[in-house]
C-alpha cells in the first residue's frame, strides 16, 4: 500500500471519530414528563404489612408447604 494511500485512509478515519466524537457530546433533546400522583398513593403502607409473610405462614407444618412459605419469604425479598 502506497504512502498516500494510509495517509489518506488515516485522516479519512481521524475525521469520521472526531465527528462521531463530537456529536456524542452534542445535548439530547429536553423532554418534559409529567406523572401526575395521587394522594392515596402517597401513603405510607399500614404496619401490618411490615409483617414478613414467613412469620405470618408460620402455623404451615407440611415439608410441601414450608417449602412454598420459604418461596415466598425468598420471593417477597427480592422484590
Amino acid at each position: 500500500m502506497s504512502h498516500t494511500v494510509r495517509i489518506t485512509l488515516a485522516l479519512a478515519t481521524l475525521a469520521i471519530s472526531i465527528s462521531l466524537l463530537m456529536w456524542g457530546f452534542l445535548p439530547g433533546k429536553r423532554q418534559v414528563r409529567r406523572q401526575f400522583i395521587q394522594p392515596a398513593q402517597m401513603q405510607l403502607p399500614t404496619p401490618g404489612a411490615f409483617v414478613p409473610y414467613r412469620v405470618q405462614l408460620a402455623h404451615v407444618t407440611s415439608l410441601e408447604k414450608t417449602q412454598t412459605t420459604h418461596f415466598v419469604a425468598c420471593f417477597v425479598l427480592i422484590l
